[in-house]
């Protein structure tokens, strides 16, 4: 059985350890030995952090998202955090696949290639790309900071896929319930969303399949047709 998860992709399975510092040299080089030595204590944190979480209870989690925000407001970025909310993830077996364009920057790229659970596609992903990304994953993630709507909520219920979508703009008008689920921008509410579907997988199909009657009728042409018919025949009688 695979798992996956598209912001990911997720089959299970023993992963191959690689000696980091090694793995590093390769990609930056061994002239880099300070930023490598950098890295590579990161790299520690994390995998402490991963092993620290393991222990703590579901309440215990939840309190990180006000932790979370005390830290964002005195100047850490989410970036900072997104190697410490993919640590809070209790699902084992994850592999995440982060798909589409945007910076990322340079200390965290090499984090991110340096972790064989995470692929990357750092680019834009053309039309026809999109539906064999689909099929690799069980849901998709979209953790907007901002946003107000997303054109890819359409194109994932189509697919029959339910989403993990950040609470921000006008995003929970495109995702009507038990069609996918809505959490605050946090790590550790995304996080705790993913394992939620993962705990009661059945949400996952079930979900999917809601996700995908709602786009057939209510995403459809003829059903925006009659929308606008419906509107400019009750103008006309106003």
């Amino acid at each position: 059985k695979s798992r996956s998860v598209c912001s990911g992709s997720i089959p299970e399975g023993t992963q191959k350890e690689i000696p980091m510092l090694d793995f590093l040299k390769k990609v930056l080089g061994s002239g880099n030995d300070a930023k490598l030595k950098k890295l590579e204590k990161t790299v520690d944190a994390v995998m402490a952090l991963e092993e620290a979480y393991r222990g703590l209870t579901d309440e215990e989690l939840q309190g990180k998202t006000a932790e979370f925000k005390a830290r964002l407001a005195k100047g850490e970025t989410l970036d900072d955090l997104l190697v410490e909310a993919f640590s809070l993830l209790k699902t084992p077996g994850i592999r995440l696949l982060i798909a589409g364009s945007g910076r990322i920057n340079p200390p965290l790229e090499t984090l991110i290639r340096s972790n064989d659970r995470i692929e990357l596609i750092n680019r834009y992903i053309q039309d026809e790309e999109f539906q064999p990304i689909l099929e690799r994953t069980d849901f998709l993630v979209l953790p907007y900071r901002r946003a107000s709507q997303s054109g890819v909520i359409p194109m994932c219920f189509a697919a029959g896929k339910t989403v993990v979508v950040t609470d921000v703009g006008a995003l929970a008008e495109q995702v009507p319930q038990e069609t996918g689920i809505l959490v605050r921008p946090s790590p550790a509410d995304i996080a705790q969303a993913i394992d939620y579907l993962y705990a009661t997988p059945g949400l996952i199909s079930q979900y999917g399949k809601a996700a995908h009657d709602y786009a057939v009728t209510h995403l459809s042409w003829e059903h925006s047709a009659n929308l606008l018919l419906s509107h400019l025949s009750a103008s006309s009688l106003s």
